[in-house]
């Protein structure tokens, strides 16, 4: 392909995985015991920076694929050539085979890419593995880091402690080591709505949950389905919808540590059922098949004007505002996920961290990190989201006015993203797996061969067979 500027762009590669397919793939990773990272320096230099200090490295780069983090890059790999002199080579596969291939390459004597993109659900297994680059003296360091490059604080502070700072020596979120920048995207979850559907039926918008299943039914009407929802055997299901429900109706979804070998899931419970149901009595006033659903499918459904609330990641259902491909762009409205009462609803932390492997030689690693830069800087990070929608990761980009007045959904996006919680199984590397599980039960629910009540109580069963298996329950 060609990139903007005319020169030739490495192809993305589709291996033919999605996202459902990953539900079998079970990755964990497995620790790397004695590693240390190689920093470039012990403390930042006197030398001004240098952008070019690097130039004719080759950088390769993971990304996933079917989420458009690759355009944004693929666009820019003749800038990067020419400011930096580095080429660029972008790979973009699914999500079962990305996640593959990252445990691949990172336990091979030396990894084929440079810049692999994490997906934060993994960052416990990966970067708890002892796998990444320590990145604190690069950031450090004034003759490879730009002025203004301004980490930490454009960033969300909760975002910083999910795909970038982490305590590897404990295995634990946060802390003062930075091994990822958070990119290509983050994102939260947010609702999204036909403002005229709601106009005309006298309808407010949703705040609580009752609320959100009364307006479904009242505008569930001719060819409109009253909403949709990511309804098939896939990880979204629990990320999205699910855990939309469940947090926001007060759940708590596990006691106790992994540590202590007493950590113990919460799925059987009164507000955990409560939650798939609401979500059956959903299905009911959404478009045939939704029990099949992806995020696409219902995406896809609310672009064409088929539907008239749902929930999603605003990273994906952002392109529904987009007049090119969107039939009702202009007619849409977005707002924070309701609660329940009189209480605001707290979404799920989603997003990404760009990390370098640590079995990389060091010049390798230095002109990694050059790049890495750029693609998770500020101007980058507002190319990016205003061309392909796309959650940025820069409080500076969620702020900036102009973007807020062409996309009005930015500062609901925001605002989610600085207010999001983190999955609690995250902690552990045996996340995809729990979240695989409980998915497929649900979807049962849903489809309507098995009622809310046994879901949870083989989802319960489930994590608390493999939370045992892995030590983290006695």
């Amino acid at each position: 392909m060609k990139d903007t500027n005319g020169e030739n762009a490495v192809d993305s590669i589709d291996s033919g995985v999605n996202r459902r397919d990953f539900l079998k793939v079970g990755a964990t990773a497995a620790a790397v015991a004695g590693a240390s990272s190689v920093g470039m320096a012990e403390s930042a230099t006197a030398a001004s920076y240098n952008p070019k200090k690097f130039a004719g490295s080759t950088v390769k780069i993971l990304l996933v694929d079917g989420e458009r983090d690759q355009n944004g890059i693929k666009d820019k790999i003749s800038y990067i050539k020419k400011t930096h002199g580095i080429t660029v080579e972008v790979t973009a596969l699914a999500l079962g085979a990305e996640l593959e291939k990252i445990q691949s390459v990172l336990h091979a004597p030396t990894s084929e890419y440079d810049i692999i993109d994490n997906l934060g659900f993994t960052v416990s297994g990966v970067v708890g593995g002892g796998l990444y680059t320590k990145l604190n003296d690069y950031i450090a360091n004034k003759e490879v880091t730009d002025s203004t490059y301004n980490y930490p604080a454009d960033f969300p502070e909760g975002q910083l402690d999910y795909t970038s700072r982490y305590d590897v020596a404990n295995n634990k979120f946060g802390g003062k080591d930075v091994y990822l920048i958070p990119g290509v995207h983050s994102g939260s979850v947010i609702m999204f709505y036909r403002k005229d559907l709601l106009s005309a039926a006298g309808i407010a918008v949703p705040k609580n949950w009752d609320d959100y299943i009364d307006a479904a039914r009242k505008l569930n009407v001719g060819s409109v389905s009253g909403t949709s929802m990511i309804g098939g055997n896939d990880v979204s299901l629990i990320l999205v919808d699910w855990y939309a429900r469940f947090a926001s109706m007060g759940g708590k979804l596990m006691s106790g540590t992994p540590g202590a070998k007493n950590y113990k899931p919460n799925l059987s419970g009164a507000t955990a059922v409560r939650s798939v149901q609401h979500m059956i009595d959903c299905a009911e006033v959404s478009p045939k098949g939704v029990g099949s659903f992806g995020f696409t499918e219902s995406v896809d459904a609310f672009s064409r004007g088929d539907v008239a609330l749902m929930l999603c990641w605003s990273t994906i259902a952002g392109s529904a505002f987009n007049t090119a491909t969107s039939k009702v762009a202009s007619k849409i409205g977005a707002a924070q996920i309701p609660g329940d009462a009189n209480t605001s609803g707290r979404p799920i932390r989603g997003g990404w961290g760009l990390g370098i492997p640590k079995n990389l030689p060091q010049k390798r690693k230095d002109a990694a990190w050059m790049v890495m830069q750029y693609i998770t800087g500020a101007a980058f990070d507002s190319y990016q989201f205003d061309n392909y929608q796309t959650d940025p990761n820069r409080r500076s980009t969620y702020a900036n006015a102009a973007l807020n007045k062409k996309y009005p959904y930015l500062k609901v996006a925001g605002q989610a993203m600085e207010n999001a919680k983190m999955l609690d199984v995250a902690l552990i590397p045996e996340c995809f797996e729990l979240v695989g599980e409980a998915a497929r039960e649900f979807n049962l629910a849903i489809i309507g061969s098995q009622t809310a009540k046994q879901a949870c109580a083989n989802a319960q069963a489930s994590w608390e067979k493999i939370l045992k298996r892995a030590g983290h329950l006695a």
